[in-house]
């Protein structure tokens, strides 16, 4: 952020306190929030903010936002990494993987045949470890192919990035138009009509872009409150399903109490009334 966003970020950063019944922050204060968010894009800051009240009924500290912004810069966590790591093993899988997942596999990778378990450890450390620095320097993840033996799973990974957002739809037609499978799809045979030459690698490393950086920040909080929205949906009819059910018992015990109690003579016959036929 720059000094022209200090006057938003004070109002959005107030309104989102005041909302979770917070007081008004001091000047220290402020200048503690702005010293932690200063270095990521106001877009970004504003989308983690929003986020938030969304999300959460009580009041950020700074590292909640930052890791609202820095969490959706499109990087897989630790677990998913490392699935998608082991995958290497199987020279005909077709591997779509970040820098960071690449570069900790090679870390990894001597000692997994012999300690799978270790290899993990090692694995994460290192993943934990450039994703950090990665963050730091605020770039995106970049997805990049690595080529397995069959053809099958290589067309369905490639197919399966492009659709993800992972790889350029451009980028998986000029790959798979270049390996001679472009044909079934017709969005990638299109796309590939329109690439010239081959197409074999992503391009080089981009510099520093802010801009991307909170694009994909935002999408991916958009993405997350919709998914936490219908979460929450869900929930409540399963809740308001229990209520009715709970009622429906309570009404029904009701009505067998009821019944007993108006039945509870039942098997004594009344005496008889004097014989009106003498």
């Amino acid at each position: 952020m720059t000094p022209e966003h200090a006057a938003a970020f004070h109002e959005h950063l107030e309104g989102l306190l005041e909302a979770c019944g917070r007081p008004r922050l001091s000047d220290a204060a402020l200048r503690v929030w702005w010293a932690a968010l200063e270095r990521y894009p106001w877009e970004a800051v504003r989308a983690a903010l929003n986020a938030h009240a969304a999300a959460c009924q009580f009041a950020p500290a700074p590292a909640d936002i930052v890791a609202r912004v820095t969490a959706g810069d499109g990087r897989p966590g630790g677990d998913e990494a490392w699935a998608i790591a082991v995958a290497a093993l199987d020279e005909a899988e077709t591997l779509v993987w970040t820098e960071e997942i690449a570069q900790a596999w090679g870390i990894a990778r001597p000692v997994c045949e012999d300690d799978a378990v270790g290899a993990r450890k090692s694995f994460l450390a290192a993943y934990e470890r450039l994703v950090a620095a990665a963050r730091e320097r605020l770039e995106p993840a970049r997805w990049h192919a690595t080529l397995g033996t069959d053809p099958g799973r290589r067309r369905l990974a490639l197919t399966r990035a492009a659709e993800t957002g992972r790889l350029p739809r451009a980028h998986v037609a000029g790959l798979l138009a270049d390996l001679g499978e472009a044909g079934g799809d017709p969005s990638m045979a299109a796309a590939a009509g329109l690439l010239t030459g081959k197409v074999v690698a992503m391009p080089g490393q981009a510099s520093r872009n802010a801009r991307r950086f909170a694009g994909i920040v935002r999408d991916a909080l958009h993405v997350a409150n919709a998914r936490e929205a219908a979460q929450q949906a869900t929930q409540a009819g399963a809740a308001a399903r229990e209520r009715e059910r709970r009622e429906a018992r309570r009404l029904a015990e009701l009505q067998r109490l009821r019944q007993e109690a108006g039945g509870g003579g039942q098997g004594h016959e009344p005496p008889p009334g004097p014989d009106r036929r003498a």
